[in-house]
């Protein structure tokens, strides 16, 4: 999307080390403060830092310390600052596939202060994007969107790297049309289950914060 570009141009202005240390270095310590502030005990952060995906990422120069302070911090500030983090969760939107279900959590939750911030916060970023980048930025990305399917289909490698129901199907050597239904049949089992916690446990912070966060798990493991 064009927000996502908009972001990481200034890097390319930079020499590529610089760039990569600057961008992954700088990301990761947005990652640590969450960390930091969302588990209290020294355990619990030390298993976040320590998960193979981080050092995954790190090494290939990925998004997915962004990803994972923007949504990990929105859930920190979301109980007492729900304005700020509707504009963090709007920021996700440079990752659209890590953001579809942020309205249906919202929304399910209550906290139609956060859904408003979010929106504007996803709609003005991705229209400075576009100002800044041209129109031709969103029209290449909505053609490129029905062509990674099949890409993703013929890479081996690339499957290997991302973790969804789809990909576990064509890995287990199902036809595309069976991949695609079994991965949206079990995606509409998570939203439901996600939508039921959101909505049906309003005092567990914990057990929704997790039930987001499971996506930017499956993010820094896929470091794609």
């Amino acid at each position: 999307p064009p927000n996502f570009y908009l972001l990481i141009l200034p890097f390319s202005l930079l020499p590529f080390y610089w760039s990569y240390a600057t961008f992954v270095g700088g990301s990761f310590l947005a990652y640590f403060a969450v960390v930091r502030r969302a588990f209290a005990h020294p355990a619990g952060r030390m298993l976040l830092l320590a998960f193979p995906g981080v050092f995954v990422n790190a090494l290939q120069g990925q998004f997915a310390f962004l990803t994972a302070a923007l949504i990990g911090g929105a859930l920190v500030l979301l109980p007492r600052a729900p304005a700020a983090a509707g504009v963090l969760f709007g920021l996700s939107s440079m990752k659209p596939q890590l953001a579809l279900l942020v309205p249906l959590a919202l929304a399910c939750g209550g906290q139609w202060r956060a859904l408003l911030w979010a929106g504007l916060s996803a709609t003005l970023s991705m229209a400075l994007g576009v100002k800044v980048l041209g129109v031709d930025s969103l029209m290449a990305m909505l053609a490129e969107l029905p062509l990674f399917p099949d890409w993703l289909s013929h890479t081996r490698e690339v499957l290997l790297k991302v973790p969804s129901f789809f990909s576990f199907a064509l890995l287990l050597g199902l036809p595309r049309p069976a991949a695609y239904a079994l991965h949206f049949a079990l995606a509409g089992i998570v939203a439901v289950a996600l939508g039921w916690i959101w909505r049906r446990r309003p005092g567990r912070t914990d057990l929704r914060a997790a039930a987001r966060s499971e996506e930017h798990t499956s993010e820094l493991q896929s470091h794609h």
